[in-house]
C-alpha cells in the first residue's frame, strides 16, 4: 500500500506531467493553425503580385497544415477554376462545403464552377442560396446578374447589378455589367448614365472609354466613338485593339482610306493580326485597289486556309479584276469546305453565269434555293440567269418568286419588265414598272428601263424625256448620258448625238460603246477619218466589236483605203455568228 503523502505526489506528478503534455499539445495546434493562416496570407499575397502558382502551392501548403481551414481551399478553389482547372476546383467548393454546408462564399465558388461547365441552373440555385445566407453579398449578385444575362434575362439582370451597386456605390464591376445590357437592348440613355457613373468614380477609366465608344458605335455615332475611343488610347489603353475598332468606324463612315491607314498602323505593329488585315482588304476593295486587297487576302488564306470568308473574298476580288477562273477556284475551295453554306454557292453561282456557263450557275443558284428557299436574291439571280438563255417564262416565275418574299425588291422588278421586254411585250414590261411599290417609285432605275422600252419602240421622245429625269437624279451618268446620245441619233441630230457621246467619253474614257457611237455619228456626217478613230479605239476596248470593224471597213473604203477595207471585212468574216453581218460583209468584199 501506497503511503498517502507518496499517493498525493505521485497525482500532483501525474497531472504536472499531463499538463504538460497538453500543454505541450496545444501549443503544437496554436503554432499549426497559425502557420497556415500565415500561408494563406503569403498565397493571397503571392496572388497579387501574380505568382499564381506560388499561391496555388502557399494555399496548399496551409491546407496540409490545417486540413480545417476554410479560406484556403476557397483560395485554391478559385485559382484553380482561373486555371481552367476544373475538377480541383469543384473539390475544393465541396470540400469547404463539408466543413460549412452554410457557407456563403463555398457556394459562390461552387457556382462558379457550374458556370464555367454550362450548368447555369446548379449555378442560380447555388447563387440564390448564397444570397438567402448573406443578402449583402455583392459578388453572388454580380455572378448572378452575368449568368442571368447569358440566359437572355436581360431585365432581371439588371436588378441584380442594381442590388449589387445598392450594396456598394463605388463597384465599378455593377456599373459595367449594367452598361452593358443596356447597350444590348438599345437603351442608350441608361447605358450612358452607368459609365457616367464609372467615370464620375475614375475619371480616368480606359474600359469606360472602351465601353463608350463599343456604346456610341452601336447607335450609329461614329464620331463620338472615334472620340471615345481616342481617349482611351490616351489614357493606355490596348493601342491595337483600340487602333482596329477605329478602323472598324472608319470604314462604316465610308472613309476607307482612313480606315486603311489605321489598320496599317496596327499591321506595323503586329503583322499576324489576321483579323486586321482581311479588314483592311475590304477597305481596299472599296476603293477599287484590288492589287491590295489580293495581297492582304493571299495572306490571310496563308494563316487561314480553311476560313470561307476570306475564300468569298478572294473570288469577289478576282471577279472584279476580270480573272473569273480563279474567283471559281476560290469559291470552289469554300463550297468543299462548306458544301450546305448557300451564300457561297451564290457567289460562285454569278462566277459561272459570268463565265458563260449558265447551266452550272443556274445549278449554283437552285442548290442554294433548296437550302436557303426563302431567299429572294438567290432567285432572283437565277432568275436573270434564265434570262441569258432565253428561258424567259422561267425567269418571270422566278422575278415573281422574289417579289413574293420581297414586295420591295426594285432589282426584281425591273428584270421583269426586261424580260417582257425582250419577249417583245413592251405593254407588259410598262405595265410591270407601273405596279413597282411605291417605296421605290423615285428610283432612277424605273426611268431607265422605261425609256430603254419605249427607245425599242421607237417612242424617241418618252425616251429622252426618261433619260433626262435620270440625270436630274444622277447627274454625269456616262452611260445614261451615252443613251441620250443614241436617241439623238436615231433622230439624225448629228451635233446633238455627238455632243452626248464626247461628254460620256470624258467622264469614262474606257467607255468603248461610247466610242462606237461616236464613230457611227461621224460616219453618217461623211466624217470618214474621225470616225475610223472612234471605231479603232472601240475596238481596242473589246466593244460592239464585230459591228466596230464593220463600219471601219465601211470608212476605210469611203477614204478609198480599200485594202485596210479588205482587212476589216474578212476579220468580221472570222469571228461573227451573225448571218445578216456575214452577208454584208461579203457583198462588200465582192464589191471591193
Amino acid at each position: 500500500m501506497i503511503p498517502k503523502k507518496k499517493l498525493t505526489n505521485s497525482i500532483i506528478f501525474s497531472i504536472i506531467i499531463i499538463a504538460a503534455l497538453l500543454l505541450a499539445n496545444n501549443i503544437f495546434f496554436i503554432n499549426d493553425t497559425t502557420g497556415a493562416e500565415n500561408l494563406v496570407l503569403d498565397a493571397q499575397t503571392l496572388a497579387d503580385n501574380g505568382d499564381i502558382a506560388g499561391a496555388y502551392s502557399a494555399y496548399t501548403e496551409a491546407i496540409k497544415a490545417d486540413t480545417k481551414l476554410m479560406e484556403a481551399y476557397l483560395g485554391r478553389g478559385h485559382i484553380a477554376l482561373n486555371q481552367s482547372m476544373i475538377a480541383e476546383a469543384m473539390q475544393d467548393a465541396e470540400d469547404a462545403l463539408n466543413l460549412d454546408a452554410g457557407s456563403a462564399e463555398a457556394l459562390l465558388l461552387r457556382a462558379r464552377v457550374f458556370d464555367q461547365i454550362g450548368d447555369r441552373t446548379a449555378a442560380l440555385q447555388d447563387l440564390n442560396d448564397a444570397i438567402e445566407l448573406k443578402s449583402d453579398f455583392e459578388d453572388a449578385y454580380l455572378l448572378r446578374a452575368s449568368i442571368k444575362a447569358a440566359a437572355g434575362l436581360l431585365d432581371a439582370a439588371v436588378l441584380d447589378y442594381q442590388q449589387a451597386k445598392d450594396i456598394n456605390p463605388q463597384s465599378p464591376e455593377a456599373f459595367f455589367g449594367a452598361a452593358e445590357l443596356y447597350i444590348a437592348q438599345n437603351d442608350w440613355q441608361s447605358a450612358e448614365d452607368e459609365i457616367e457613373e464609372i467615370l464620375d468614380l475614375d475619371p480616368e477609366n480606359v474600359a469606360a472609354y472602351t465601353l463608350q465608344g463599343e456604346m456610341f458605335f452601336n447607335m450609329g455615332d461614329y464620331r463620338q466613338a472615334l472620340s471615345s475611343w481616342g481617349r482611351a488610347i490616351e489614357l493606355g489603353g490596348e493601342t491595337e485593339e483600340l487602333n482596329a475598332r477605329c478602323g472598324n468606324t472608319f470604314y462604316n463612315m465610308g472613309k476607307y482610306e482612313d480606315a486603311a491607314d489605321i489598320w496599317a498602323k496596327v499591321l506595323w505593329e503586329n503583322p499576324g493580326n489576321s483579323e486586321v488585315r482581311f479588314n483592311r482588304s475590304k477597305a481596299y476593295f472599296q476603293m477599287e485597289e484590288y492589287d491590295l486587297a489580293l495581297s492582304d487576302l493571299n495572306l490571310v488564306s496563308e494563316a487561314l486556309p480553311e476560313n470561307v470568308d476570306v475564300l468569298v473574298n478572294l473570288g469577289m476580288v478576282y471577279m472584279q479584276m476580270g480573272q473569273t477562273e480563279e474567283a471559281l477556284e476560290a469559291y470552289s475551295r469554300a463550297v468543299e469546305i462548306d458544301p450546305q453554306n448557300p451564300t457561297i454557292l451564290f457567289w460562285r453561282g454569278n462566277a459561272y453565269r459570268s463565265s458563260g456557263s449558265f447551266s452550272d450557275a443556274v445549278s449554283n443558284f437552285s442548290r442554294a434555293i433548296q437550302l436557303d428557299p426563302s431567299n429572294p436574291d438567290l432567285y432572283n439571280n437565277r432568275g436573270a440567269t434564265y434570262m441569258d438563255i432565253a428561258e424567259y417564262e422561267l425567269a418571270l416565275s422566278d422575278f415573281s418568286k422574289a417579289l413574293q418574299l420581297n414586295p420591295d425588291y426594285l432589282l426584281a422588278d425591273i428584270n421583269r419588265a426586261q424580260t417582257f421586254l425582250l419577249m417583245g411585250r413592251e405593254e407588259a414590261a410598262l405595265a410591270a414598272l407601273d405596279n413597282i411599290s411605291p417605296s421605290n417609285g423615285g428610283n432612277p432605275l424605273i426611268y431607265d428601263t422605261r425609256a430603254r422600252i419605249y427607245f425599242q419602240t421607237g417612242e424617241y421622245s418618252q425616251a429622252l424625256d426618261q433619260w433626262q429625269t435620270y440625270l436630274q437624279l444622277v447627274p454625269d451618268s456616262p452611260f445614261i448620258l451615252e443613251n441620250i446620245g443614241r436617241v439623238y441619233l436615231m433622230q439624225n441630230e448629228l451635233e446633238e448625238a455627238l455632243d452626248y457621246f464626247d461628254e460620256a467619253i470624258r467622264l469614262n474614257p474606257e467607255q468603248g460603246s461610247a466610242h462606237y457611237q461616236a464613230g457611227v455619228a461621224l460616219l453618217i456626217q461623211d466624217n470618214a477619218e474621225e470616225s475610223i478613230q472612234s471605231f479603232t479605239r472601240a475596238i481596242e476596248l473589246d466593244t460592239e466589236t464585230e459591228l466596230a470593224y464593220y463600219n471601219r471597213g465601211i470608212a476605210y473604203r469611203e477614204i478609198g483605203d480599200e485594202e485596210l477595207a479588205k482587212q476589216d471585212f474578212r476579220k468580221v468574216l472570222e469571228i461573227s455568228q451573225d448571218e445578216e453581218l456575214v452577208q454584208a460583209c461579203r457583198e462588200m468584199l465582192d464589191d471591193l
